[in-house]
C-alpha cells in the first residue's frame, strides 16, 4: 500500500491527499488565490508571490489538427490569389 500525505488546515479540515510520489512540504505551508489562464498550468510560485504558469502540452490529436488547419489555410490563401 502506497503511503499518502494529507494536506490540512488548522481546524482538521483536509484540503487535500495525494498518494504515491509526492513532495513533502518544507517549513510552514502558505497559499494564495489566484487566476489561471486556460491552456496554462502552474508550475511554481516566485519570490514576489507571483504564480508561474507553462502552456499546457498540446495532445498528439490537437497538433494533428493544428497542422490540419495550417494546410487548409495554405489552400484557401492559395485559392485566392489565384
Amino acid at each position: 500500500m502506497p503511503n499518502t500525505i494529507i494536506y490540512y488546515d488548522e481546524t482538521g479540515k483536509i484540503i487535500m491527499t495525494e498518494s504515491g510520489n509526492y513532495l513533502k512540504p518544507v517549513g510552514a505551508v502558505s497559499y494564495l488565490e489566484t487566476t489561471i489562464p486556460d491552456g496554462y498550468i502552474p508550475t511554481s510560485v516566485g519570490e514576489n508571490g507571483e504564480v508561474v504558469t507553462e502552456a499546457l502540452p498540446k495532445s498528439a490529436e490537437q497538433q494533428r489538427l493544428d497542422a490540419l488547419e495550417q494546410q487548409m489555410d495554405a489552400l484557401i490563401g492559395a485559392e485566392t490569389e489565384a
